[in-house]
Parts: structure tokens; C-alpha cells; sequence
């Protein structure tokens, strides 16, 4: 089991700052972590499965792939 702390959360780029993390714990359900001394750290498994649970958004897709995607629907 691994632990995280602010760092490790931030280069996953789930948050960039703390005001955005906080957003996260107080909007999204983003686990609170536990705070040793002065420090807040996160339960790497508390992570991926707070992950697991969000919704995924669709690529859109633009320029020549959206080209090449309506070609190939007009193929068939």
C-alpha cells in the first residue's frame, strides 16, 4: 500500500493547487486523506478507487480525424 502525499496527487494531475484539491474533497467526494502533524497524506488505494467511481468524458473529435471518421461511416 502506498502512500501519497500533495506532490505525488499533484503529478497524477488531479489537482494543481489546493484550492482545487479542497474543491474536490468538499464537491466530488475526493477522500480527505489523514493529516499527520501538519502534513495531509492519501491512501493510494483511497485514490484509485475514488477514481474508479468518476465519470470518464468522450474524446471529442476534431480536424482530420473527425474527417477521416465521417469518411469511413460513409463507406460502410
Amino acid at each position: 500500500m502506498s502512500i501519497l502525499c500533495f506532490e505525488d496527487i499533484k503529478s497524477r494531475r488531479l489537482a494543481g493547487n489546493w484550492n482545487v484539491l479542497n474543491d474536490l474533497i468538499d464537491q466530488k467526494g475526493f477522500p480527505p486523506g489523514y493529516v499527520v502533524g501538519r502534513r495531509r497524506f492519501w491512501l493510494e488505494l483511497d485514490v484509485l478507487t475514488w477514481l474508479k467511481t468518476q465519470p470518464t468524458e468522450k474524446m471529442r473529435v476534431r480536424g482530420a480525424a473527425k474527417a477521416n471518421k465521417a469518411k469511413a461511416v460513409g463507406d460502410v
